[in-house]
């Protein structure tokens, strides 16, 4: 490995700025959904939580938990990728464009989540036949579409 130049100050910078970031995995957006009064923020919260008439039914929280393992290693590998090409090509690695991946792969795996029909309770039958679909959660596909990630 040859190395370009000193860039351990810079990279020691931007594993300092990491530290203080979080990625975010959620539906965040509040506007209405479409034909509705509900944005898919609420309706997320609702299905999290349930109602009285409702069952909870998470899917973010389960999904993220069963795949934490992993996010750890690739975390692990994107910081060494980081180190790496700061050592040996000169680039200035960026904490958010590391989150940013991670981000990617963590929207995914909830998605995945859902579409695997993981969710738990699952629907009932009269709710199967009203859909004219077995898989949980999905209905017109707003729900699943408005998964996403933020850094803050």
């Amino acid at each position: 490995m040859v190395i370009k130049s000193n860039r351990l100050p810079q990279l020691s910078k931007q594993l300092a700025k990491l530290a203080d970031k979080k990625l975010q995995v959620g539906v965040f957006d509040s506007d209405p959904r479409q034909g509705e009064d509900i944005s898919n923020a609420e309706l997320a919260i609702i299905h999290t939580y349930g109602t009285e008439t409702l069952p909870a039914r998470p899917f973010i929280e389960p999904a993220l938990k069963s795949h934490k393992q992993q996010y750890a290693i690739a975390l692990k590998a994107l910081c060494a990728k980081a180190v790496k090409e700061a050592a040996t090509k000169g680039v200035d690695p960026n904490a958010e464009t590391l989150l940013a991946s991670l981000a990617g792969r963590a929207i995914n795996d909830v998605k995945t989540f859902i579409k695997q029909n993981k969710v738990k309770p699952p629907d009932t039958e009269e709710t199967k036949q009203r859909k004219g679909s077995d898989i949980t959660l999905i209905d017109s596909g707003q729900l699943v579409n408005s998964i996403e990630g933020r850094i803050v």
